[in-house]
C-alpha cells in the first residue's frame, strides 16, 4: 500500500480492500483520435 504523507493528498494503494482507487494502468496505449466532426454553416 503507498500512501501520501499529507493527507490533502490522493492515497493510492494496490490492495482491493482499502477501497482507495487503484493505480492507474500505465502500460496500455493512449487513445488516438479517428475522426472529429464539425458542424458547419
Amino acid at each position: 500500500m503507498v500512501q501520501a504523507p499529507d493527507s490533502r493528498v490522493a492515497s493510492w494503494s494496490t490492495d482491493p480492500r482499502a477501497r482507495i482507487p487503484l493505480l492507474p494502468a500505465l502500460d496500455v496505449p493512449l487513445p488516438t483520435l479517428e475522426r472529429l466532426y464539425t458542424q458547419e454553416q
